[in-house]
C-alpha cells in the first residue's frame, strides 16, 4: 500500500492536470488577434494613467467590446454546432449519439499504465 501511495503522490506531483474544458477547441486566430489589441489598447489605457473618458478609454472599450462580442459570438456558433451533430447522431442512431456526447463533454481521467499494473499486483 505505501507504494502505491507514494506512487499516487508522486503523480499528481509531476503529472500535468487539466480541466476537460481547459482545451478550447473553438479558439480560432480571429480571437487571438482580437485578445491582443484589446490587451494591447488596456495597456495603453494604463500607461496613460486610467483616464475615464476621451480617445484611449474609447479605444480600449471598443477593443474589449469587440473581443467579448466575437467571443459570444463563437461560443453561440459552437453550441449550435455540438447540438446539431449530437441531433443529427441521435435519430441516426443512439449509441453513435452517447459516443459523440462522451467524446465532447465527459471528462476522463487517465491513469499512467505503470500505476495501473502495480495497483492490481
Amino acid at each position: 500500500m505505501a507504494i502505491v501511495a507514494g506512487l499516487v503522490d508522486a503523480a499528481e506531483v509531476c503529472i500535468p492536470k487539466s480541466k476537460c474544458n481547459f482545451y478550447k477547441f473553438w479558439w480560432n486566430e480571429n480571437l487571438k488577434e482580437l485578445k491582443d489589441k484589446s490587451c494591447e489598447a488596456h495597456r495603453l489605457w494604463k500607461d496613460s494613467g486610467c483616464p475615464s473618458s476621451g480617445d484611449i478609454f474609447n479605444i480600449k472599450r471598443r477593443a474589449k467590446a469587440n473581443y467579448k462580442r466575437a467571443l459570444h459570438q463563437v461560443n453561440k456558433e459552437n453550441l449550435c454546432a455540438v447540438s446539431n451533430d449530437l441531433e443529427e447522431c441521435l435519430l441516426k442512431n443512439h449509441l453513435s449519439f452517447w459516443k459523440i456526447w462522451n467524446a465532447k463533454f465527459s471528462c476522463k481521467r487517465n491513469v499512467p499504465l505503470m500505476v495501473l499494473v502495480i495497483m492490481m499486483i
